[in-house]
């Protein structure tokens, strides 16, 4: 919920409906809306006995076919037309339509502010029950409806930075004086070149914004092979960047629970989904805490569940904490740095002379003294951090650290008196001698020996050395393997912060 939250007010959660949302408006699904079309006096003398062995939309595209062949006219585009009629009024025959649409609903109303404020929402659905609630919530809330949203589809660019409303399948209104798509993607043929010009690029902008935007998932089925290549696309080139899938259960239902672990670790692993499990009462209460001011939020957990999250990502020079946080798309991400580093900083530690170590080490403590003032001030959200708070004390000689503790301790934290920012370590363990040659590479210099990385490492885990840090080694992993390690611990695993209290830490150096 707080990395929904957190998105929504970056402007970067998208909704993706499926026809499990529209159903909920009387619309008839698929399977449904298929067999209205079979039993749809269609002038076309298909059995439909035939038409049982063959797929949905093979059956469509065989039922389209014999509408077209059986008519008088030979204008293709008045059968298309007469064709889309149909269609939309076998779609609408059930839905009524006032002025209190979106309230029919079980839980749409609770996602319109979600819709007007997002930078997209995309649909797989043709009907515009998403428009007409827009047009009922604006009307009783008296907002102009030409300026609240707009409708695109794949042939049709956003021309406003949010309120889109993205029909991937196409586009065919309740009105038929509205604006609709030459094409709906919702035959054999059709679904089979949709496929293809995915691959070939037609789709780029819907996998852009699965790339840029945390979206999540309602009513939708996975069966969808379109909509699994997308994602298996996505999770590719972003191992980092995770969505939710709503695996719709309502409360009555039971499920097999090691079915239902093994499909999440499933959506996990291949699609980057983390499944939620909700009914209509769920996602109702779902909307409205994504949307809810923090005040009430913070008043309803009452203290009992965190709002913020911090994951701390240590590890030597060039063990991979800055690909990893790079790649955690989705989340917030703070640098290593909070302004540009001196020249000194490409120098190993222990080549600097004495003036020089003290102008570096003041100049770090600097740093971490910021982050930590910045960190202290963050309210909700999920934050991934390049280096622990602790690290310059690795830089620090054993037989000075005891010295040096107090003195960085009330250097760090904030001038108004909070401690250091508690948060989940996970710290990286790598091959000295693969990152002696990658900072090689990187600075041009083979100054950082394995020895002395070596040395490093070790002291650096031994600063660590706490109960609730989580050790990655790294040496056999691929950047891929690590960071879907990493979001495992972030979105799947119990979150156990390590607490940096002086006095312990101190004792168990003295």
């Amino acid at each position: 919920i707080i990395h929904l939250r957190t998105e929504f007010q970056r402007k970067r959660l998208s909704l993706v409906f499926g026809a499990g949302v529209s159903s909920g408006f009387n619309i008839p699904d698929w399977k449904g809306l298929v067999k209205r079309i079979e039993n749809h006096n269609l002038e076309s003398g298909v059995l439909q006995k035939e038409l049982d062995v063959e797929s949905l939309t093979a059956k469509v595209e065989i039922l389209q076919r014999c509408f077209a062949k059986f008519q008088s006219i030979a204008d293709k585009m008045e059968i298309k037309g007469k064709w889309y009629q149909i269609l939309r009024d076998l779609i609408y025959q059930d839905v009524e339509v006032d002025k209190d649409f979106d309230l029919k609903h079980p839980y749409i109303c609770d996602f319109l502010k979600i819709i007007i404020k997002s930078p997209i929402t995309i649909t797989y659905n043709f009907d515009s029950c998403i428009e007409m609630s827009l047009d009922s919530w604006a009307i009783r809330n008296k907002i102009d409806v030409q300026h609240l949203y707009e409708t695109i589809f794949p042939n049709r660019l956003p021309t406003k930075s949010e309120g889109s409303i993205y029909h991937v399948n196409g586009y065919l209104p309740a009105n038929p004086l509205d604006t609709y798509s030459e094409d709906l993607v919702f035959t054999e043929k059709q679904y089979a070149e949709q496929i293809l010009e995915s691959t070939a690029g037609r789709y780029a902008t819907l996998a852009h914004y699965f790339a840029s935007n945390t979206c999540l998932f309602i009513g939708l089925s996975l069966s969808d092979e379109n909509l699994r290549y997308m994602l298996r696309k996505s999770a590719l080139n972003n191992p980092g960047h995770y969505h939710y899938y709503v695996l719709y259960q309502d409360s009555k239902e039971k499920w097999d629970p090691t079915f239902l672990k093994t499909l999440e670790d499933y959506y996990f692993d291949a699609y980057n989904l983390i499944t939620l499990h909700l009914g209509d009462k769920e996602l109702k209460s779902l909307g409205k805490l994504i949307t809810c001011k923090f005040e009430e939020l913070n008043q309803l957990v009452k203290g009992e569940v965190p709002l913020k999250w911090l994951y701390y990502i240590t590890g030597i020079p060039s063990s991979g904490k800055t690909s990893i946080r790079n790649s955690m798309r989705g989340l917030v991400l703070y640098p290593e740095w909070q302004t540009k580093p001196p020249e000194l900083m490409k120098k190993p530690h222990i080549e600097l002379t004495e003036e020089e170590r003290e102008y570096v080490d003041g100049w770090i403590v600097d740093q971490f003294k910021r982050k930590n003032e910045r960190l202290e001030r963050e309210t909700e959200g999920i934050f991934v951090i390049d280096r622990g708070p602790l690290d310059p004390l690795s830089f620090t000689k054993k037989e000075d650290l005891i010295e040096k503790i107090p003195r960085y301790w009330n250097s760090v934290s904030p001038s108004f008196g909070k401690p250091i920012q508690a948060g989940c370590v996970i710290l990286l363990k790598g091959n000295e001698c693969k990152i002696s040659s990658r900072l090689a590479r990187k600075t041009g210099t083979k100054e950082s020996t394995p020895k002395y990385l070596k040395e490093l490492q070790e002291y650096l885990i031994t600063i660590y050395d706490f109960a609730n840090t989580i050790i990655i080694n790294t040496t056999n992993m691929s950047l891929c393997d690590v960071v879907k390690r990493v979001s495992e611990i972030i979105f799947r695993e119990e979150y156990k912060p390590v607490v940096f209290n002086q006095s312990e830490f101190a004792k168990k150096w003295s």
